[in-house]
């Protein structure tokens, strides 16, 4: 595999113009008959915290909101961007008892048939926007991941398997935090890796940029949902890896830590600047629960935040048995069923939750599965065979963030819920996108070889 600086120019504008239709293509997917998306209970707790953007702009951010539950709840990038669309679309912000109505009426108890308050459809539409958008710029990423994994078919290709990907679709046009925070993570991870091939293989170039740009992407990831964090686990690794190379010079190698290290502040500085929790000094006076958060640092405080969202899936199992997880078992029958049968780009267009094991909705799990499973195999060997050709090794760092998801979606799975499967959709689409690449070049190699010249 080439690397960058080695692209032809005219290759080079070839990928900037499948990403702009990639981006196109995928917006107007994602956009088109959203009103007709069903509604997600979740949407209203961000249409009900979208007030947090008019602190924001306010500069309120000593306000008494920001140690209430509702703050601790999630972290605030995402009620910011709604709030910002609702207020582009002329919508009235929700006051600060709403925030707290939603999490007595709906985080703390099971939730019935309920009225729910300050939703209709003219700001539910609105409020989904931020999630559209970023939804497309997801796809777009990828098609860049899959470019540096092998090249623009590759890229193309993973990027067409997420967009049609039931779950990333209805999640994109949802109101909700998990395609955003996915997609910045996603972003995060592309400049982190192009920087991480630079410094170990390509001559000097300037790449503290991109571990910067890189490391705020990354912490507006975790702004926007504390999973965000599994970027750091992916630095460690594609770090561990650079250090395990070592027909690599010493000091190349060694840039790529300090880069990790930039990377890594960049994020923690962006979370500490966009999350007023962390710092908050509301004059009070407090309840006791808001003065023990307001007592401790940044630090102390995001473990609060960590431990809440702990308590609530916790509370979520009690409440809702049916589709409690308390078992390695029961964990990987999801994630294979679900997360590689319904929610794999084969699988239903609308799911029905209830039926957690559906064999009608789970069988694309006997295609999907073992293809991801080949492009795992094929992602090996391709990393090997660059190793050895003293190229970079950037199917061994895609496999890695792969397996790290993997393992980090199996491991933690509370809830047999479909957005707890999210993650795992676009690392398997670049996989998967490896399955049909390679073997159409083996076949083309063959038939462009020249035949040997018989003897006369």
């Amino acid at each position: 595999m080439s690397s960058v600086s080695q692209v032809p120019p005219s290759r080079t504008r070839l990928a900037w113009f499948i990403a702009l239709i990639v981006g196109i293509a995928s917006f107007a997917w994602f956009a088109y008959d959203r009103k007709l998306e069903l509604f997600a209970l979740d949407e209203s707790s961000y249409i009900a915290q979208a007030r947090a953007f008019d602190l924001l702009i306010d500069g309120r951010l000593n306000d008494i909101s920001w140690l209430e539950a509702a703050a601790l709840d999630q972290p605030p990038l995402f009620k910011y961007l709604v709030g910002l669309s609702l207020r582009i679309g002329g919508y009235p912000r929700e006051g600060r008892d709403a925030a707290m109505d939603w999490q007595k009426r709906f985080n703390f108890r099971a939730v019935g048939d309920e009225d729910y308050f300050f939703v209709n459809s003219d700001n539910l539409n609105a409020a989904r926007w931020p999630a559209i958008i970023l939804g497309t710029i997801g796809c777009v990423v990828l098609f860049w991941l899959g470019v540096l994994l092998r090249d623009i078919r590759t890229g193309t290709l993973a990027a067409f398997l997420l967009a049609i990907n039931p779950l990333y679709r209805q999640q994109t046009r949802h109101a909700l935090n998990d395609v955003p925070c996915e997609a910045l993570l996603l972003a995060s991870a592309a400049l982190a890796l192009w920087a991480w091939r630079k410094r170990l293989f390509d001559r000097f170039l300037p790449t503290i940029w991109a571990w910067l740009v890189g490391g705020l992407l990354g912490g507006l990831a975790v702004l926007a949902k504390l999973t965000g964090l599994i970027i750091l686990i992916h630095l460690a690794a594609w770090s561990a890896l650079a250090l395990l190379l070592t027909s690599t010079p010493v000091k190349k190698r060694g840039t790529v830590v300090i880069g990790a290290i930039v990377f890594a502040s960049t994020l923690a500085f962006t979370v500490l600047l966009g999350n007023p929790t962390l710092t908050a000094h509301p004059p009070g006076p407090l309840t006791p629960e808001m003065q023990a958060v307001a007592d401790k640092g940044p630090i102390g405080r995001g473990w609060e935040m960590v431990q809440f969202r702990m308590r609530i899936s916790a509370l979520q199992q009690k409440f809702y048995p049916l589709y409690a997880l308390s078992s390695l078992p029961q964990k990987l029958a999801i994630t294979a069923r679900q997360g590689f049968g319904r929610f794999s780009p084969f699988g239903p267009a609308h799911s029905n939750l209830p039926k957690i094991y559906d064999w009608s909705q789970d069988r694309a799990v006997l295609l999907w599965l073992p293809w991801v499973a080949i492009g795992a195999f094929i992602a090996a060997k391709q990393g090997r065979d660059q190793k050895r050709n003293q190229q970079p090794p950037m199917a061994w760092a895609i496999l890695l963030a792969w397996a790290i998801t993997l393992i980090c979606v199996v491991g933690y799975l509370p809830m047999a819920w479909d957005r707890y499967l999210l993650s795992i959709q676009p690392w398997n689409s670049l996989l998967a996108a490896l399955v049909v690449v390679v073997p159409l070049d083996i076949l083309i190699s063959k038939f462009r070889r020249p035949k040997p010249v018989e003897d006369a």
